[in-house]
């Protein structure tokens, strides 16, 4: 299952698109008819349920409102660590189209882009990766040769040791390798 938000003129072509892929993913549509106030709800229980989304449109990739679908759902860390995959964009990307219906059709999402991101959700295998205490550099920083003085706010506490929390980072795409 992949729930997916599309905007404007899609709506066609994500039919279409879900007809061609027919019984070979189970695929949840949602058919965001008003984006202010839009249905996060909707949204949100459909990325709980399928664990995925594919948000398709017809706006450019940035500063559009699939962005900021996909902002709401990674930045809400509940739903973030419930996705698979990472989230995919279908949109037209960020070209300057002039008054010409063939350009506008060429740079607007179609069926095979639609079928390829949902595959492309499925397909991706669900890994996490366990860091602990681990900075930018890749090393654990040092304990202090030296006592650091009490603090009014650490009176009690005796210890310079320092204190290391493992935590899981979801593998989400390319970009994402070291946590704090």
């Amino acid at each position: 299952m992949s729930p997916w938000w599309h905007g404007g003129n899609t709506i066609e072509k994500s039919l279409e698109a879900l007809n061609k892929i027919g019984n070979e993913i189970s695929v949840e549509l949602i058919d965001l008819r008003s984006i202010v106030p839009w249905d996060a709800a909707a949204i949100e229980e459909s990325v709980r349920k399928t664990r995925r989304l594919v948000v398709v449109q017809e706006d450019t990739e940035n500063c559009s409102v699939g962005q900021m679908i996909i902002s709401h759902v990674t930045g809400n860390p509940g739903l973030w660590s419930e996705l698979l995959s990472p989230p995919i964009l279908v949109s037209k990307p960020n070209v300057v189209i002039g008054y010409n219906p063939i350009y506008e059709y060429a740079a607007l999402p179609d069926v095979d882009r639609i079928v390829t991101a949902i595959r492309r959700s499925i397909s991706t295998r669900h890994e996490r990766a366990t860091v602990a205490g681990v900075g930018d550099s890749g090393r654990v920083a040092p304990k202090p040769d030296v006592a650091l003085p009490k603090s009014p706010i650490s009176a009690t506490t005796e210890t310079t040791e320092q204190h290391v929390q493992s935590i899981t980072v979801p593998v989400m795409g390319e970009g994402i390798r070291n946590a704090k």
